[in-house]
């Protein structure tokens, strides 16, 4: 466990790594997942340290590794699982990719909680709001609370997140991280796989995203890439 930003820790465990966040909302031992992985016990563990318990569990997008765990979750917790409509397909093939992976993890869904574009949860002074941001697969979001953009794998801040499964689209992905270049100025950006970094130094740092986004010529003038 690793702390990122105020009230904000870091889980990445398991023998397929992906990150996890803890979220402290203002009322005490309350807080907030995004993204659980195929291995709760670290991310248990980290809450048991902090002392809170997350009443709400928000997934990026439905890929295994960052939906796999929720129904431990739910069935520990009680926490409400939330999941883009437009990704409910893509966590219900799962255990048919882990098939094709040649792994042995297999994954339990719970009932989930359907979200659109906008759905926002008020937590005390603070909004989380569900931004779609589809490419990686057809229901990716981005979650914005305050300065804080969890971008699951839509946007790394080292590389970038092609992963050439069903359903992921590079033309749209394009199009996506572009619609969100000027917004990262102003926001931390927590990605499902590395670290995390403010979005200014990734526009000017990440040189792999970049190139990407110039790989077809109708980049934007105002997107400066």
């Amino acid at each position: 466990m690793r702390q990122v930003a105020d009230n904000v820790w870091c889980v990445t465990a398991g023998g397929f790594p992906a990150n996890s966040y803890i979220c402290r909302t203002d009322v005490p031992g309350d807080a907030f997942l995004v993204d659980v992985g195929l291995d709760p016990e670290p991310i248990a563990a980290a809450l048991q340290i902090l002392n809170c318990r997350p009443a709400h569990l928000f997934c990026t997008h439905g890929h295994f590794d960052h939906i796999g765990s929720a129904r431990y979750f739910q069935e520990r917790y009680g926490a409400e699982v939330h999941l883009h409509t437009a990704d409910v397909k893509i966590a219900r093939t799962n255990n048919f990719i882990l098939m094709v992976m040649k792994r042995e993890d297999r994954i339990s869904l719970p009932p989930l909680s359907l979200v659109e574009d906008g759905a926002s949860f008020r937590f005390g002074d603070r909004t989380l709001i569900y931004r779609s941001t589809p490419g990686h697969t057809p229901g990716s979001c981005s979650l914005v609370w305050g300065d804080q953009l969890f971008t699951g794998d839509t946007l790394f801040t080292q590389g970038v997140g092609l992963s050439k499964l069903p359903g992921e689209n590079p033309a749209q992905l394009r199009s996506t991280i572009r619609s969100l270049w000027g917004f990262l100025d102003n926001v931390i950006v927590h990605p499902g796989h590395g670290p995390s970094a403010p979005g200014m130094i990734v526009k000017r740092d990440n040189a792999a995203l970049r190139a990407f986004l110039a790989e077809d010529a109708t980049v934007l003038d105002n997107c400066d890439v």
